[in-house]
């Protein structure tokens, strides 16, 4: 098994509740109701006092359990309806192998060749170490080793902090920073980047992870009291990063990702924004801002598969 594998194992763990809560409100809202028939009963028995103290929690508690099922009923987004859809079987079948054997022709590359990410790491951590919190710059960064050219990329804001990390990566030449390889057609994969690879995959593409930053935290609010130019730093060599992949779109997951990049002076301009997408400075690659696409209801999916369809064939 990849050394790596556990440490996404856990991060899926830690996924899984907010994409239940997402898929299944109605289960949810059924559980609610019952539970609170069955604290009605047990209120009956309680004194007249006690009763009108829990009667106000429980007012709360279907308040904001309504609340909870309008918005995910309301937040669906419409899709077309597959019956105007009409497409040649013979057609179909032609461009399903094209996808097939343009997959299977995926072309690995090694991002960290000649040491070209752990020693600009190792750099930026020396140079920052009187700069930046000691207990996180205490901490060794971590980065993907591997990518797939012409992929859909996914990018996250930044590692996580476990301090198991450490035994369950592999360690670079010079000790000073950890990578992984990537999962990409890997069988035992954890669930959460099979997600990804289906998600590709329906766009006819391989796809690669990455994270924006290196620094290990669970404090995402805390990555914004940073030295900046600790920040600027591991961006830009991110921007490398990318450059090398040569993605054919750029997914950013979460808020965080699109505070530190979104601007007319930064990465990616607002003016260039086609149809909810924009492009990356100094390139031609789309880049969509989207919302973890495994916590996606299917439909949320297919609306942003069909806007990165349209956006490469542009």
């Amino acid at each position: 098994e990849e050394p790596q594998l556990a440490y996404f194992q856990n991060i899926v763990k830690k996924t899984y509740w907010r994409k239940y809560i997402r898929t299944y409100p109605t289960i949810i809202g059924f559980v609610s109701f019952f539970s609170i028939i069955g604290i009605i009963a047990w209120i009956d028995s309680l004194n007249k006092s006690e009763q009108q103290i829990l009667l106000i929690s429980f007012l709360t508690i279907v308040a904001i359990v309504c609340a909870l099922l309008i918005y995910f009923k309301f937040r669906k987004k419409t899709i077309s309806n597959p019956k105007n859809d009409k497409v040649v079987i013979t057609q179909e079948e032609n461009k399903n192998e094209t996808i097939k054997n343009e997959i299977q022709s995926s072309i690995f590359i090694d991002l960290n060749e000649n040491n070209r990410i752990e020693n600009k790491l190792s750099a930026i951590w020396t140079r920052y170490k009187n700069h930046v919190n000691k207990n996180v710059i205490g901490r060794i960064p971590i980065f993907s080793a591997d990518g797939v050219t012409e992929s859909i990329l996914f990018v996250g804001i930044n590692p996580s902090y476990n301090p198991n990390d450490d035994n369950l990566f592999i360690k670079g030449e010079n000790n000073n920073s950890l990578m992984y390889g990537s999962l990409y057609q890997l069988p035992d994969a954890p669930e959460y980047f099979k997600n990804l690879e289906v998600f590709a995959h329906k766009i006819g593409k391989s796809y690669t992870h990455i994270n924006l930053l290196y620094v290990r935290e669970n404090d995402r609010e805390l990555l914004s009291q940073f030295d900046s130019n600790f920040i600027r730093e591991q961006l830009e060599l991110t921007y490398e990063t990318i450059i090398k992949i040569n993605p054919v779109a750029i997914i950013f997951f979460s808020d965080y990702c699109k505070e530190l990049i979104f601007g007319a002076d930064r990465w990616i301009n607002p003016n260039t924004e086609i149809d909810g997408s924009y492009i990356l400075n100094g390139t031609k690659y789309p880049v969509f801002f989207s919302d973890d696409i495994t916590l996606m209801e299917e439909d949320e999916q297919m609306s942003l598969i069909q806007k990165i369809k349209l956006r490469i064939q542009r």
